[in-house]
């Protein structure tokens, strides 16, 4: 091996010891290509140099120098993830421990929640399914994680919607607690305990649910879009005391919504720089109407985050009580057990 092997081989595993094992590099993987893609083609540029008539020796060296910084570059990383890791004694599939990129692989067909399961029930409670990844399958896990109190710091998925931002989203403490106080007085247990004519609103409108689906009998319906509506509708009135399309008649069957909620039910994916998730216009009041939020203009047009729920934990809800229809009434049962300050 020569002294320039030498060198990419001691550069690959420094890179990795002083640079990437530090901090986080999922929002800075395009410069991160850029910079090697320069530096590799300065060593190209450097070896052709050396002996222009002998351009096809210099290209074969450089390559190679590339291939040995490469190799102690994810060699490192490897032995590092596998062996060294924080995280190396939790349990779990030794390949996800390795790259990230094994566990989408398992998801390709859109099954994620069987590959989740299967890895519960080989594994255990805790599972690693990434490098720095773990998956807990205990009920207990909300409360510890997100209850009142925690001092919890959001992981790099909720970087999805970067750059934009939300108040959902983001993973800035002073940003999120920020906007969460034009909340405070709508989502206080005091205003929620004597705010009782919003229970009464919430209530038509889940009737208003249960008779669009009791209307297509045993056809099937798309429950997705219908608990949508209700999800937004039910904020609106909530936050606003005025529903997105002003129409109680037609309620969540009313097909001809606000333009802007149409376009953010197609999720965050779908959109481009000037989705209406960061200008969403807050429905006008009725004069003299209610609402729990003293200062609402924070969804009328802005620069920064806006919160964009489009109720799916509703989805699956209804999805399964529709499936196990025998858990509802045990749910039921457990709800009216619930007092007033639980």
């Amino acid at each position: 091996m020569s002294s320039k092997e030498v060198v990419a081989v001691t550069s690959g595993f420094l890179a990795h010891k002083l640079v990437f094992i530090h901090g986080e590099w999922h929002l800075k993987g395009l410069a991160v290509v850029i910079i090697h893609f320069l530096l590799g083609s300065l060593v190209y540029v450097t070896e052709i140099s050396v002996d222009f008539e002998a351009r096809q020796d210099g290209a074969l060296r450089a390559t190679i120098l590339v291939i040995c910084y490469l190799s102690s570059l994810f060699l490192s990383i490897s032995i590092y993830r596998l062996f060294s890791h924080r995280l190396r004694s939790f349990p779990g599939p030794r390949l996800a421990a390795l790259s990230k990129l094994w566990h989408v692989w398992k998801c390709r067909d859109s099954r994620g929640h069987l590959v989740l399961d299967s890895w519960h029930k080989k594994y255990g409670s805790f599972v690693r399914t990434g490098p720095g990844e773990i998956t807990i399958f205990h009920p207990a896990v909300y409360e510890a994680m997100d209850g009142p109190g925690n001092h919890n710091s959001r992981s790099d998925w909720y970087d999805l919607l970067y750059p934009r931002i939300s108040s959902i989203f983001t993973r800035d403490r002073d940003l999120h607690d920020m906007r969460r106080k034009m909340w405070d007085h709508a989502l206080s247990t005091k205003v929620v305990e004597t705010a009782t004519q919003y229970h009464g609103r919430v209530l038509r409108k889940v009737q208003a649910l249960e008779g669009l689906i009791a209307a297509h009998g045993s056809n099937p319906i798309v429950i997705d879009e219908l608990m949508c509506w209700l999800a937004f509708d039910s904020m609106g009135d909530y936050a606003f005391s005025e529903d997105f399309w002003h129409d109680e008649k037609q309620g969540v069957a009313h097909q001809h919504s606000h333009a802007a909620l149409c376009h953010l039910s197609a999720g965050p994916f779908q959109s481009g720089d000037l989705d209406p998730a960061t200008c969403l216009r807050a429905p006008p009041r009725s004069a003299g109407s209610p609402t729990l939020v003293p200062n609402a203009d924070f969804l009328r047009p802005v620069h920064g985050p806006t919160d964009d729920d489009h109720g799916a934990d509703s989805n699956a809800a209804v999805y399964f009580l529709a499936r196990y229809p025998e858990h509802v009434g045990k749910i039921h049962e457990e709800i009216m057990m619930i007092g007033g300050h639980d």
